[in-house]
């Protein structure tokens, strides 16, 4: 897979905004309670019905503009949640917590079209880093993927001018694991609204 195929799809549909959060071994409605997700039931939607149900359950809006959908699907030992109007899932301490007894690691760009990647492990934020200035990393092991990130176009060592193209064929890289534009936007997931507060 071409780098530039990881993302093309999001700026075709013209998603400016995403977050996807992988993590292992957790199943979908879990991932969803997690991420602080509304569960009274899960139904199972498409993009365009998550929508659709983010609009009827918002009563006015003041309530649609703090309601988001979010997504899960099951890609083989992982999960990934699919935010396409919040970034609930970068957020670091809910990503430690997703992470407790696994892994789970979070890649964003958020509405200036800022990116991010971050990876916790057993509810430590082990590293995290901005593609345009790979040099500064955080976290408790911040070159733990120094070998990895030069395979995909990062420069872990000056600024590379990343995006979050290298930053998802770094996830696939490292774990082995992506998402498509059908995922993403057709198939129908377990779903869950997110408020912000």
């Amino acid at each position: 897979m071409q780098l530039r195929e990881y993302t093309e799809w999001f700026y075709d549909e013209g998603i400016l905004m995403f977050c996807l959060t992988f993590v292992r071994d957790v199943d979908p409605v879990a991932v969803l309670r997690g991420l602080g997700a509304d569960v009274p039931h899960v139904p199972v939607l498409s993009n365009a019905e998550a929508e659709a149900y983010r609009e009827e359950v918002a009563s006015d809006e003041w309530e649609l503009d703090r309601v988001s959908a979010v997504r899960v699907a099951e890609l083989g030992d992982w999960s990934v949640s699919i935010e396409l109007l919040s970034l609930h899932g970068g957020d670091v301490a809910t990503l430690e917590g997703l992470s407790r007894g696994t892994e789970a690691v979070s890649v964003s760009r958020d509405p200036n079209a800022l990116s991010r990647f971050s990876y916790a492990r057993d509810g430590e934020l082990v590293t995290d880093f901005d593609p345009l200035f790979p040099t500064d990393r955080f976290g408790s092991d911040p070159d733990r993927f120094l070998d990895e990130m030069a395979e995909v176009g990062l420069r872990p060592d000056e600024e590379s001018w990343g995006s979050e193209d290298e930053i998802l064929a770094l996830v696939h890289r490292v774990f082995g694991v992506g998402v498509d534009a059908h995922t993403v936007n057709d198939a129908k997931l377990p779903t869950g609204m997110l408020w912000r507060k």
